[in-house]
């Protein structure tokens, strides 16, 4: 899991999902513009054709996480 802490804040980036074929056009040019310059071959054909890392696997670090921290060590801004 990466967790990166910056000003108080936790990150932690989840993967997801794209389907090329739900975006409009203009977005579909940028992909490929950026499947252009991209080097890393997998990450190229990632924007081109799509892909999908929505899955339990995917989401279980942050779930334990989530269960490691207490009521108390959670804060809201209201």
């Amino acid at each position: 899991m990466l967790e990166m802490k910056a000003a108080g804040w936790t990150h932690i980036a989840l993967r997801g999902r794209l389907d090329p074929k739900t975006l409009s056009v203009w977005r579909r040019i940028l992909l490929r513009i950026g499947a252009w310059t991209d080097k890393d071959h997998e990450a190229r054909r990632e924007e081109l054709e799509g892909f999908d890392f929505m899955d339990q696997a995917a989401i279980a670090p942050i779930v334990e996480w989530v269960k490691t921290r207490t009521p108390s060590s959670v804060q809201t801004s209201a």
